[in-house]
């Protein structure tokens, strides 16, 4: 199975070595509230695998220096307003495994610095227009294994810079017209297995810079040329589709030009995938004929 493995978690791979003397590194587990003694030269917080279940108001203040909050696999379900006040250098926030329902308007409004946002295993099942106000300089978005059904319109308006999408093993079968219009130096977008039914051609409009669409482990029922119409070329496009492939000659055509490269779903039926150039010659020369 195909994961998001964001840039930004290898650049963050660290090894916990916390230092008495300057204090770099700070790190508490089985924690039941946030610590107000936090070193506030502090620049990697680690208080995961915990019982923490609200972040208060401006509770991290004085964490001016803090490039790194780590507070997966806790409890957390209510994040106050404000609080993240404070965290003006913060590159990486993880909020997994979870309990957040909802992500409030303005929630992350002070880190305009991040480039890294994981919100992985929580039943999210909503965004509010303006959750994501404050973050135009965040590059990777992970929001896998949640509970959203529905992307709207203008949900990802604020993420200008933004790379890398990732929201697949998820419950999402409806994506409106509009929700990528402003992700136009998105790269990579991964809705790997999602209850997607098809691929309108205004789904994915906007998405002006995407090299890698993965929709692997979902089926759609067909996919056509307007399906990927908005799409640049070269595209990397994986995903299965149960339809004829002699209607897919116009996909055959795109890769042998070099301008899709389709992998993980070349499993249409009535003839085999690398027997369909000359079908699709065939049906072309026909076409020519009654023309």
């Amino acid at each position: 199975m195909l994961e998001c493995h964001c840039l930004c978690l290898v650049f963050f791979a660290v090894f916990v070595l916390f230092s008495v003397n300057n204090c770099e590194e700070y790190q508490q587990t089985s924690l039941s509230s946030i610590p107000t003694d936090i070193p506030t030269q502090a620049e990697k917080v680690f208080l995961s695998h915990g019982r923490i279940s609200t972040i208060p108001s401006q509770v991290f203040l004085q964490l001016e220096n803090c490039i790194l909050l780590d507070m997966s696999m806790n409890q957390i379900k209510d994040i106050k307003q404000g609080a993240f006040d404070g965290l003006k250098k913060l590159l990486r926030l993880d909020l997994s495994d979870n309990r957040i329902e909802v992500l409030h308007k303005n929630m992350f409004l002070p880190l305009t610095g991040c480039h890294c946002l994981v919100i992985i295993r929580n039943p999210l099942h909503q965004i509010e227009l303006g959750a994501f106000n404050g973050l135009q300089n965040l590059q990777h978005l992970d929001l896998r294994r949640n509970s959203l059904t529905k992307l709207e319109n203008n949900t990802f308006i604020q993420l200008t810079n933004l790379k890398e999408l990732c929201l697949g093993n998820g419950r999402i079968s409806t994506i409106e017209t509009g929700t990528f219009n402003c992700l136009s130096k998105l790269r990579i977008l991964r809705i790997n297995t999602n209850p997607i039914p098809h691929l309108r051609g205004d789904m994915l409009k906007g998405l002006v810079s995407l090299r890698m669409l993965d929709m692997t482990h979902i089926t759609l029922d067909s996919i056509h040329p307007s399906g990927l119409a908005f799409l640049p070329r070269p595209l990397l496009l994986c995903v299965t589709v149960n339809q004829n492939c002699r209607s897919l000659c116009w996909l055959k055509r795109e890769e042998r030009a070099g301008n899709i490269t389709w992998k993980a779903g070349k499993k249409c039926h009535g003839i085999a995938w690398h027997e369909l150039d000359k079908e699709c010659a065939g049906l072309e020369n026909k076409y020519k004929i009654f023309s």
